[in-house]
């Protein structure tokens, strides 16, 4: 005969949420050397239960936000919840936490579904991955915020250049007398202000000797003028020369970089003349004018490339033009030249200073040894004056390598796309990489 012994066992389990309790009820049956098992899954039943009651949490919020929008007076306030709801939806649908994250962390039962004295399995890592998963979502956050401020920045630095570079074009217009330029019978460009047509100037006699002083600085901590030099390349520098300042200063940094002496700035000039003349109607060419205004253009950079006046303080024709003359530069000496600019621009609303630093290089364009990537041309241009830098070596001699801000100048693949025949088939601005650091 066959004993069969029946088991009600009631358990009562408490919600984390709610103070109710939910009664679990196992059947078991069992023999004397036979065992069956006629009852429901724990953590089936567990999840039914629980969902459940997380579904009647969800109807209630639902109910309570339909009563509180109900009772809105205004459209606005409608269709603003309206637009909240949306949000919302679209956040749980695009949620990267899974239903089963959600649920409590299960734990050790026994045969009779009696919770264990080990408590909590030690496999459960539910909370670990929220806790990963919203640092990420937080990380994410901070990284789109720094780089949305970046480009708030950045955009800013542009739009300040550009107020600056139309503020000092128009006080230059202010200075200079206005000239209205025609074309005459004989197909030369005269000025209205001229009674004969443009020449170039016969050089006044004055003492080119006051200006060929020369002030050399190096002190980073003393000299104020390492400040026109943006920081990260400021350490990079052993000496920052300042030549004479008589409106041929851009010439005299060259010469005193090429000829090791500021006073051979004419002899400059005539090697930048030759190398222009050679190339003026291909690569130094204006593009996107009239005939006439790029006849006038040339015969303006032949004027200046020409004049021996100084000083020439108040013909700012005759000055280094930052735009044209560092390129002609690096192609009559075929060395890299590096221009740094430095200007500030005052914001009125404020009273505020703003210190803008850019940083170009121009590579020559028909030859030049690699050697030469060691020895590059650096110029300075800060208050309408020109300096020469020397930048810090090496025990061997060699240019140490520099941050890699720079720029290559906005022409140079125009240049060589459209001149391919006259450029050197090697491409020296990516050759600039190896004489940088990344940042």
């Amino acid at each position: 005969m066959m004993l069969i012994k029946i088991e009600f066992v009631v358990e009562l389990e408490e919600s984390s949420e709610e103070d109710d309790h939910h009664e679990i009820l196992f059947l078991s049956t069992s023999t004397t050397g036979v065992t069956s098992t006629d009852s429901v899954s724990v953590d089936s039943h567990y999840r039914e239960t629980t969902r459940e009651k997380t579904m009647n949490i969800v109807k209630d919020i639902l109910q309570t936000l339909y009563k509180n929008i109900s009772m809105y007076k205004t459209e606005q306030e409608i269709a603003n919840a309206i637009k909240e709801l949306q949000d919302v939806n679209s956040s749980i649908k695009n949620s990267m936490v899974n239903v089963d994250m959600l649920l409590p962390s299960s734990t050790n039962t026994n045969r009779k579904g009696r919770k264990s004295k080990k408590g909590v399995k030690e496999s459960t890592k539910r909370l670990e991955i929220l806790r990963e998963i919203f640092e990420k979502r937080q990380a994410a956050d901070v990284k789109k915020k720094e780089k949305d401020e970046k480009v708030k920045v950045e955009t800013e630095k542009k739009k300040r250049f550009l107020e600056n570079e139309e503020r000092h074009v128009a006080l230059e217009l202010k200075k200079r007398k206005l000239t209205l330029v025609v074309q005459g019978a004989d197909g030369k460009l005269v000025g209205t202000t001229a009674s004969k047509p443009l020449k170039p100037e016969v050089k006044r006699e004055n003492n080119p000797a006051d200006f060929d002083i020369l002030d050399s600085f190096s002190s980073q901590k003393k000299d104020k003028i390492f400040e026109y030099v943006e920081n990260r390349i400021r350490k990079f520098i052993s000496t920052i020369h300042s030549v004479g300042g008589d409106g041929n200063c851009g010439f005299r940094a060259v010469s005193f970089e090429i000829y090791k002496d500021q006073s051979r700035w004419e002899r400059v000039k005539d090697d930048m003349l030759k190398t222009y003349m050679q190339y003026k109607d291909t690569l130094y060419k204006s593009t996107s004018e009239s005939d006439s205004i790029i006849r006038f253009k040339e015969e303006k950079m032949i004027r200046r490339l020409q004049s021996k006046v100084s000083p020439c303080l108040h013909d700012t024709d005759l000055w280094f033009f930052s735009f044209v003359c560092p390129q002609i530069v690096a192609d009559t000496y075929q060395r890299p030249v590096y221009l740094y600019c430095y200007t500030e621009h005052y914001v009125h609303k404020t009273g505020a200073t703003n210190k803008i630093y850019e940083s170009q290089i121009f590579m020559p364009l028909i030859h030049m040894d690699l050697s030469s990537l060691q020895n590059p041309i650096p110029l300075l241009l800060a208050n309408s004056h020109f300096y020469f830098i020397e930048f810090s070596r090496t025990n061997t001699g060699r240019l140490k390598k520099l941050p890699n801000i720079h720029v290559i100048n906005m022409d140079h693949s125009r240049l060589r796309s459209s001149y391919g025949s006259i450029c050197n088939s090697v491409d020296y601005s990516e050759l600039i990489s190896h004489l940088c650091i990344r940042k």
